[in-house]
């Protein structure tokens, strides 16, 4: 399958927020992913809050994912991330990317937040995330298996793919 516009595809920050969704959709202790999509669209977590948290999660020797946990009762934006991260990962369980990439798009706003927040390109970042939305269902299609498996070979071939756009 080739991506049009090849060239960076993968870097592109929407793509990689998008992708750092899937991958806490299959590992929601992901720290590294979970740091990239905490705030992303906005939700009221700022750098303070973040680096609190990375300090509890280094403090205990637990993920940042279950240093967030208890924060989810008092902290609105915590509580929303923490119910999607939960969303997505009982949905990956027996999913597919497609479905997960679609589900992200809807309980995030992702679009909206592109075309308010984002100054740069709106338009051509949400022609990406149509792109990689399309490419997932593709893959899918070809693909017909779901769960975890399916969307970590999926992560695995946008890593390759990520990797060629260098």
């Amino acid at each position: 399958h080739r991506i049009l516009g090849g060239v960076d595809f993968f870097s592109r920050k929407e793509i990689k927020d998008l992708v750092a969704y899937v991958h806490i959709a299959v590992n929601p202790r992901s720290t590294l992913h979970l740091e990239r999509v905490l705030n992303t669209p906005p939700r009221g977590i700022g750098k303070a809050t973040l680096e609190k948290y990375k300090k509890i999660a280094a403090r205990d020797g637990i993920s940042l994912f279950d240093a967030i946990l208890p924060a989810a009762s008092g902290h609105d934006g915590i509580r929303t991330f923490v119910n999607l991260l939960n969303n997505i990962h009982r949905l990956a369980e027996k999913s597919s990317v497609f479905e997960i990439l679609n589900e992200v798009l809807f309980q995030t706003k992702y679009y909206n937040y592109l075309k308010q927040r984002i100054k740069d390109s709106p338009n051509e970042r949400t022609s990406n995330v149509q792109e990689l939305v399309s490419v997932a269902q593709v893959f899918c299609h070809d693909n017909k298996e779901t769960g975890l498996d399916h969307i970590q070979t999926w992560l695995d071939w946008a890593s390759i793919m990520s990797s060629e756009d260098e």
